[in-house]
């Protein structure tokens, strides 16, 4: 070998080992630096013994682990979203200070106290109070609920912000990273700042990607919406919600458009938020909606059939749910139907038969419908539903009328009527968001403000005659006071009646007579406690009455210490009124199931953030800077670039030795 070649090696070596040397002071200097993954140099040897070359600085990476962070870390942070919103939920509904079991015990206890004492006006102040107080919790609760939606929309803004700030910078890596690449340079630092931005984004939003063979990076989000394609990153945008404008939506500007992509995001914060808001807050909304209604309305249906201190029947106690205001607010209609609305609203026609939920009522075509429960996704189509005769005879659930030459439809079901008038036929396409109960907590209020409107006494009082010789006794229950038994007269009741017991010789039997007049009202066999139904009322006979006994029942003139319907007030507490249970159990059932929503949350969170951390961990195992590993790769190419040297040292004296002996 002449000294030249040695010469030629000696410097080939001398700066492959120094670009060695730059790349272990390279990730010595970056050890601490987030997201770098070291480097090494590939050494190549050249044919006929001619020496080395530094063929390339690789990167060392796992696709496989790289990609499985950023999946975990979408996981990440959607729990750790959701479990943050649901410790707040399981807070406010189960904590006493906020509860509202805790409020309606005190209610019904200061309904016991006027129970006790219905002459009392303290005491009917203080169940007024409670009732007041009762009210004053509800919406309470009410107002956190909007509060977690608004503090959602802003995050859903927030996060969709630091989305579109995120993919311009990834796209125009991509085209760094695309030019360098093609003119052999190393972008090594890119790749990494590449890597880093696609996981704070996963972070945000579960994510897609596929790599193109230049080096550039496609990002898809959805059911495969791109968001960054090459060197073009797409923008998301988020808009108020329609038909449900107190949800903001969010969408992807394609032009001119923007393509809504709620219902196809998962994963990341935003499909956190997305996912508590649509079941966890929906639900709790929908469910408080449905208590407070229940018992608003069973308590104004029942005070109703008392009478007041003045003799006047009862009046509402809270406000009506049917309302004209509360049923208009029950129905929204997208800003993108094509059909004008002049009017719509919901009614509510029976309580009890309410469901937790929304429902979607979406216009297939010009003459059909289909309307969908969502908290159970229960689609029910126009065919599902029996026609009536006309509007006025939509009077059962599972029953609708459409009448198109004026453009109304009325549909029944779950309690509730839907009645759309539009100025326009319906189109295919039109949406209606109809909400029943959504709004029952920031509804509810308090309607009666003197304590003596409080209809605590039965209107009817009852008595048997002196003469009877039976052991039977008579108790009256009113079950409607629109009728004219007690509309005929203010203060009166039309007619009063008696009760005449008989035996024709096949039994007991009994004549109801109008009161002082031998017109008969009614007749009928005995039965002992069986209920004796009459115009508005309801007449009990028990135990043994004997032939020729007589009952009567009349107005509860100057009935003012009768506490008979402030009982059956206070009775309703453990009604079970909704789906077979209480108030108060259905809200326990509440509380039950967000509480175990909040402990799955959190659950999930600690796992997934387990999870990412090994995840984390194992990445930094093939991609992270071991110290002791480039220490000892410092020393090994230290020694071969002072061995380099000194190659070119002996070529040298070799060369001048040459030269001395000619």
């Amino acid at each position: 070998m002449s000294s030249f070649n040695l010469l030629s090696i000696g410097n080939q070596a001398l700066q492959a080992n120094q670009s060695a040397l730059n790349t272990v002071g390279q990730n010595i200097s970056n050890v601490n630096t987030e997201g770098y993954s070291r480097q090494r140099v590939d050494f190549v040897s050249l044919n006929d013994r001619a020496g080395v070359f530094v063929n390339d600085i690789e990167r060392i990476s796992d696709e496989f682990m790289v990609r499985q962070v950023w999946s975990d870390t979408s996981n990440q942070n959607f729990y750790s979203k959701m479990e943050g919103f649901a410790n707040e939920l399981d807070n406010l509904l189960a904590a006493e200070s906020t509860s509202l079991s805790t409020a309606m015990n005190e209610y019904f206890g200061a309904l016991q106290s006027a129970v006790d004492d219905p002459t009392s006006l303290p005491s009917r102040q203080l169940f007024l109070s409670q009732a007041q107080a009762l009210q004053s919790r509800v919406n309470s609760m009410d107002a956190s609920l909007t509060r977690q939606n608004d503090s959602i929309n802003s995050q859903i803004e927030s996060v969709v912000s630091q989305i579109n700030s995120i993919t311009p910078q990834i796209a125009s890596l991509n085209e760094d990273i695309e030019r360098l690449s093609a003119s052999n340079s190393v972008p090594n630092e890119m790749y990494d700042k590449r890597d880093r931005l696609i996981e704070q984004l996963a972070g945000f939003v579960d994510i897609s990607t596929s790599f193109d063979q230049n080096g550039s990076v496609d990002i898809y989000i959805g059911d495969g919406q791109p968001l960054v394609l090459n060197d073009r990153g797409q923008r998301l945008v988020s808009v108020q919600g329609t038909p449900d404008a107190t949800k903001n939506e969010i969408a992807v500007e394609i032009g001119s458009r923007a393509n809504l992509l709620t219902d196809k995001i998962s994963g990341g914060q935003l499909g956190g938020l997305i996912e508590y808001r649509e079941s966890n807050l929906a639900n709790a909304a929908n469910e408080l909606g449905r208590i407070v209604m229940s018992f608003s309305e069973s308590m104004n249906q029942q005070h109703a059939l008392g009478m007041d201190l003045e003799g006047d029947l009862g009046g509402l106690v809270f406000r009506d749910i049917n309302d004209a205001q509360l049923m208009d607010a029950r129905v929204n209609a997208s800003s993108l139907n094509t059909s004008t609305i002049q009017q719509d609203l919901v009614q509510i026609t029976d309580v009890s038969k309410l469901k937790a939920s929304e429902y979607e009522l979406v216009f297939n075509t010009q003459n059909t419908f289909t309307m969908t429960r969502e908290s159970d996704g229960v689609m029910m189509s126009q065919s599902s539903f029996a026609l009536a005769a006309s509007a006025t005879d939509v009077d059962q659930d599972g029953e609708y009328y459409w009448d198109t030459s004026t453009n109304e439809l009325t549909v029944q079901a779950d309690g509730f009527k839907l009645y759309l008038n539009a100025q326009t036929s319906f189109a295919g396409g039109d949406t209606f968001m109809v909400r029943p109960v959504r709004n029952g907590a920031s509804d509810f209020a308090v309607a009666m403000t003197d304590p003596r409107d409080l209809a605590l006494a039965s209107p009817l009082s009852t008595s048997r005659s002196i003469d009877n010789t039976g052991t039977g006794t008579i108790a009256v229950k009113v079950t409607d006071v629109a009728t004219t038994t007690f509309t005929t007269t203010s203060g009166a009741m039309t007619p009063a009646i008696d009760i005449e017991i008989s035996d024709p010789g096949t039994g007991l039997e009994y004549t109801v007579y109008e009161q002082g007049t031998a017109t008969v009202v009614g007749t009928g066999s005995y039965i002992a406690g069986e209920a004796i139904a009459l115009n508005g009322y309801e007449v009990t006979i028990s135990n043994n009455p004997k032939v020729g006994d007589r009952f009567s029942v009349n107005f509860n003139t100057g009935g003012v210490s009768d506490n008979r319907n402030a009982l059956a007030m206070s009775d309703l507490q453990f009604a079970r009124l909704i789906d077979g249970s209480s108030y108060q159990d259905v809200y326990g059932s509440l509380v039950e199931t967000v509480g175990t929503e909040t402990n799955i949350a959190q659950i999930n969170a600690q796992a997934s953030k387990a999870v990412l951390d090994v995840s984390v961990n194992q990445r930094d195992s093939v991609s992270g800077v071991n110290l002791d590993e480039e220490a000892t790769k410092l020393v090994q190419y230290q020694q071969a670039y002072s061995a380099s040297a000194k190659l070119i040292s002996v070529s040298q004296t070799i060369f001048d030795t040459l030269l001395q002996s000619i």
